[in-house]
């Protein structure tokens, strides 16, 4: 059932049948589910029903969710005494292996969807050369969608991501022809798309002949016009991710000097540092001067490849066309102490070239998962939100808040997050949905008045492929109705 009110109309969107799974039940039935699999099972406050969510833990271990991260620990008689870690220290951060990192990740920004809004207004693009007057630099393409470094003697340059995020405010003071209004970036939150609402084009969105502007700022195009539609903080994302990923294009033109991809993450600085003489790429952290795990990769010669980098659970991977390139050591860290946000954050991603000739295209940036710890009590259900923090915004939370709170890193700081544990018997797992702040999962079940596992007597299976998704109404493309047209797009294997 969708849970989620039309903003249009102020009732619930209608709920559908949902996409026809392959469910393998084989493996369940001869062995047991492995940490990461999207299971099928009975939902435990009603057996007749379905549901699928990703197993995370396992029997005979306590799992705790921190700052949007899950860890674990054997099992012990007085974890079942607490809803909280006593001590949070003797945990272990759990590590999705790659394969389920690129699987769970949640797009950010993607630079081949530029709005003209946005630039029609004179607002900054999100990806721009650091300094733009210097001798060497990134030069943008006439539309923005990628940029060209040629390298002159030991000379660098950096391309640097801002989140700016418009506020609904800013939308409206432009609209109404105030041209004074400057972005302020915002650190990247958990919002998801899907619970936003918008799923049609801008032109669906109409109120009285006239677009939505916040619609708009959510990827769809702008028409003149203001709007009653004000997002709430529901919609908004309400926890600062710090596990992110960049993925780009990179045409080598010249295969000589380096590449460098960094990710901050609580004003910690992780790099992957191409060499282009011979391929070599070197991992690094600024405050680990002696740590440095190394690869072998195919970027040392003319071609295009595509890069993704990703700093996510405590570990640091790096894809090329597709391939993980594994790095020896394993570029694993221990915590760094680095959960809270600093002004590095607004600008979490940058590319620094040195030497050589490059472009790069298709730049997307993406986050992690962020599970939202909470473990429900009774009442606890009819909360119109979940967060994991024991200071709220205000009461109630309201729109201006959430964003005044994601531009400032101090009062994000504030926030007292608070940690939750599961402890598991034997035959008793945890399972979480991926889309953690409307998932109705194990964190959540207890305050149905039943238990936050799921015994191993309900599983199903595994789920596999999706091979009927939920039909179309009409001809893609049209506005010509059918009944059941297949959605062949959304076919794919679980992962």
């Amino acid at each position: 059932m969708d849970l989620r009110v039309n903003p249009r109309t102020g009732s619930p969107f209608p709920s559908y049948k949902g996409d026809r799974i392959i469910v393998a039940k084989f493996p369940y039935q001869f062995g047991t589910p492995s940490r990461w699999d999207v299971a099928v099972f009975k939902y435990p406050g009603a057996a007749k029903t379905n549901f699928i969510k990703r197993v995370v833990g396992l029997p005979g271990e306590t799992v705790m969710i921190r700052n949007g991260d899950l860890y674990s620990k054997p099992v012990s008689a007085e974890d079942f005494e607490t809803i909280s870690p006593v001590d949070p220290g003797v945990y272990t951060i759990l590590r999705k292996p790659p394969e389920k990192v690129r699987a769970m990740l949640q797009l950010v920004d993607d630079n081949d969807r530029l709005q003209p809004a946005w630039s029609q207004r004179g607002w900054p693009a999100r990806w721009a050369p650091a300094d733009s007057s210097a001798e060497v630099r990134w030069v943008p393409s006439h539309d923005g969608r990628s940029f060209t470094f040629t390298g002159k003697n030991s000379l660098s340059a950096r391309l640097v991501y801002t989140h700016y995020v418009p506020t609904y405010d800013d939308w409206q003071r432009t609209l109404r022809g105030d041209h004074s209004v400057t972005l302020r970036p915002q650190l990247v939150s958990d919002f998801c798309g899907y619970n936003s609402g918008i799923s049609q084009p801008a032109r669906t969105w109409l109120w009285g002949g006239e677009a939505s502007p916040w619609a708009a700022s959510f990827g769809q195009d702008l028409t003149s016009g203001l709007s009653p539609f004000r997002p709430t903080p529901k919609q908004m994302g309400l926890h600062w991710v710090g596990d992110l990923a960049v993925e780009f294009q990179l045409e080598v033109r010249q295969p000589t000097g380096s590449l460098a991809i960094e990710l901050v993450e609580g004003g910690r600085r992780f790099r992957c540092t191409l060499d282009l003489r011979d391929g070599t790429a070197r991992a690094e952290i600024d405050v680990m001067p002696h740590w440095r795990p190394e690869a072998k990769t195919p970027v040392h010669r003319k071609g295009r490849f595509r890069i993704m980098f990703a700093n996510v659970d405590d570990q640091l991977i790096l894809w090329i066309n597709g391939r993980v390139i594994p790095f020896s050591p394993a570029a694993e860290f221990p915590p760094l102490g680095n959960d809270r946000p600093t002004p590095a954050d607004f600008q979490p991603v940058s590319i620094e070239a040195q030497g050589g000739e490059f472009v790069v295209r298709h730049l997307k940036v993406y986050r992690d998962v962020y599970y939202i710890g909470i473990r429900a009590t009774p009442g606890i259900i009819g909360r119109e939100m979940i967060y994991d923090f024991q200071s709220p915004l205000g009461e109630p939370f309201t729109t201006e808040a959430v964003e005044k709170t994601l531009s400032d890193c101090d009062a994000y700081a504030a926030r007292r997050i608070q940690m939750v544990h599961f402890p598991l018997r034997e035959g008793q797992y945890l399972v979480l949905g991926d889309n953690s702040s409307e998932s109705m999962d194990s964190r959540l079940w207890e305050g149905r008045n039943f238990e936050y596992y799921v015994g191993e007597e309900l599983l199903i299976g595994k789920a596999l492929f999706v091979f009927w998704p939920r039909a179309l109404d009409r001809i893609p493309g049209t506005n010509i109705p059918i009944r059941f047209f297949p959605n062949f797009w959304r076919m794919r294997f679980v992962r």
